[in-house]
């Protein structure tokens, strides 16, 4: 996903300027194939996860249509989408007839439905759990195993000072954070394990951020922020996040980590 590598590299670009950065430094930017990608809806390599989303097409999702099609059939008749055969042709997006207008509710209604093809796969699905572990479990496994290293690193660090001057070449190596750019159904599925199932869809350009610090009596301790505001945690994870203890944090998504992705990936 070019656009996203871009948006990567510019916002480290503007964290850290050319101008002020040592010739020789190097910021580290890797990137991985769209077949591996853990951060999408990966139907590609998980066939069990296809199944399920098809399924879930032709029963939870079909009946919230159904439920609503008088709506959907007027929007589609109104912005013409209902004659453009494919989702990637392009459309005109102004009605041309000032008179066919939508009240505020009909538009919070279809803003509504528009997100819960993606929403309700993860939270309404009956087997909603399972995709949840198929889908989000590989991305939870690298988090937690990134967290655990960098947190040790930083003890290990601590635990021997460094003989010298400030750029010694014994000073620890512990990455001041990672950037993991995605796209807004991603951020979703990570909040779906995460947060409470009212956790609005995010916007445009929005973050999710996880941050380790250790407390004043030495206990290592996670908050996660959406949008700059602490994250209302799932009650299943039986702590808040502003402060919750490491260990009981990644306890918890390890119960979302396939122990074995290509069996349960199979059909």
């Amino acid at each position: 996903m070019i656009r996203t590598q871009l948006t990567a590299e510019n916002f480290l670009n503007g964290l850290y300027p050319l101008n002020t950065r040592n010739k020789n430094d190097v910021i580290t930017l890797n990137t991985y194939p769209s077949q591996v990608e853990t951060l999408a809806l990966n139907t590609v390599m998980c066939s069990k996860l296809t199944a399920l989303y098809s399924i879930f097409k032709a029963t939870t999702y079909t009946h919230k249509i159904k439920a609503s099609y008088v709506l959907v059939n007027k929007v589609n008749t109104m912005m013409g989408w209902n004659k453009v055969p494919t989702y990637n042709q392009t459309s005109a997006t102004i009605a041309q007839d000032p008179t066919q207008c939508l009240t505020v509710d009909e538009v919070l209604k279809m803003s509504t439905l528009s997100s819960f093809i993606y929403t309700s796969f993860f939270r309404e699905f009956p087997q909603a759990e399972l995709a949840k572990r198929l889908a989000v479990g590989p991305f939870l496994k690298t988090i937690a195993a990134s967290i655990r290293a960098t947190v040790a690193a930083a003890d290990v660090a601590k635990a021997k000072p460094s003989h010298g001057h400030s750029h010694s070449s014994k000073k620890r190596r512990v990455r001041p954070f990672e950037l993991c750019p995605a796209h807004d159904q991603s951020l979703d599925q990570v909040l779906s394990v995460i947060a409470v199932p009212s956790t609005v869809w995010p916007v445009y350009a929005g973050s999710l951020i996880f941050e380790t610090y250790k407390t004043v009596d030495k206990r290592d301790v996670i908050r996660m922020l959406y949008e700059a505001k602490v994250v209302s945690a799932t009650s299943k994870l039986n702590c808040t996040l502003d402060a919750c203890p490491l260990e009981t944090f990644l306890d918890f998504i390890k119960s979302y980590v396939p122990a074995d992705i290509k069996a349960e990936c199979g059909l």
